[in-house]
């Protein structure tokens, strides 16, 4: 997890900023990725990489200040990956700089390499709020369109010319392309990071747990005290439907979800599938059954 850094002397006044990778494991280690012009972390610790402890939800970086032995130099109460908001404060517990002992730190979360790919191709592929399955756009992602989805799924009955009677789909008039999405999204990812995808997220399954057989310790299961993040497919609990977190803002979250639309039994017609972009409120982690963690899954 990457976490961008605001160091504050005891006087308060603000020493610079550094950026880490916190990597909770196990083991739990940090890695320094970015040092302030100034070199605040330098004056902090001479490691640029070490050991982090993790009790209940409180985070411990582990540094050498010069001339003294490993220990605590950085203390967060809240971890991380727990915080909704993506953002908390610290304090600095031992340093080379004496200025900087018990100074404040502010920390907000900041997107890895693989979220950073996953914005580029939400980017591309889903570049407007509402995309219905009359669109190129949503063949191009998904290879279905809405003549596909009547002639294979919503009225197989009806198409013209005839399926061969050994041939025909069963009817599924409830089938919308909402796991479509998912999987078509993570198959684009993989493209974008040169990264092999799994049989069952690359399929795009409703069941979308199984992905942890894909790579094992990407499903999180929402009762694990953790936070989805910005990229990460996720399954609702109350209803069989999955999509993708494409945004998180103020503790409130966009999904980009497929299966927007479906089959119209009054007016078929009228039936077409949509993928949107559509804000959900707050981020309750407890109201979905869980997601798989892009960065565990494309590591």
């Amino acid at each position: 997890m990457y976490v961008l850094v605001q160091v504050f002397d005891t006087r308060g006044l603000a020493r610079g900023d550094i950026r880490l990778n916190l990597d909770f494991g196990p083991p739990a280690r940090w890695s320094l990725l970015e040092d302030s012009p100034g070199g605040v972390w330098a004056g902090i610790s001479s490691l640029r990489d070490g050991e982090m402890e993790v009790t209940g939800s409180q985070v411990t970086i582990k540094g050498q200040p010069r001339g003294k032995l490993i220990q605590p130099v950085l203390l967060l109460p809240e971890k991380p990956e727990f915080s909704i908001y993506g953002g908390g404060v610290g304090t600095v517990v031992a340093s080379s700089d004496p200025a900087l002992v018990n100074g404040d730190v502010y920390w907000s979360r900041e997107l890895s390499p693989i979220r950073q790919a996953m914005r580029r191709v939400l980017d591309k592929w889903i570049p407007q709020a509402y995309i219905s399955s009359d669109d190129p756009a949503f063949q191009d992602l998904t290879g279905w369109n809405t003549r596909i989805l009547f002639d294979n799924k919503w009225e197989p009955e009806n198409k013209q010319p005839p399926w061969p009677d050994d041939q025909r789909p069963k009817k599924d008039p409830t089938f919308t392309c909402c796991n479509m999405v998912v999987g078509a999204l993570a198959q684009k990812l993989g493209r974008e990071l040169g990264k092999k995808v799994g049989y069952y997220l690359g399929a795009g399954v409703l069941q979308l747990r199984l992905a942890d057989s894909d790579r094992k310790g990407s499903w999180v299961w929402s009762s694990s005290g953790r936070v989805p993040q910005v990229g990460d497919f996720y399954a609702a609990k109350s209803f069989q439907h999955v999509g993708t977190i494409g945004e998180i803002r103020d503790g409130c979250w966009m999904a980009y979800d497929g299966g927007q639309g479906g089959y119209h039994k009054e007016n078929p017609k009228d039936s077409k599938d949509s993928i949107k972009k559509l804000w959900r409120g707050p981020l309750i982690p407890s109201a979905l059954e869980g997601w798989v963690d892009i960065d565990i899954y494309f590591k």
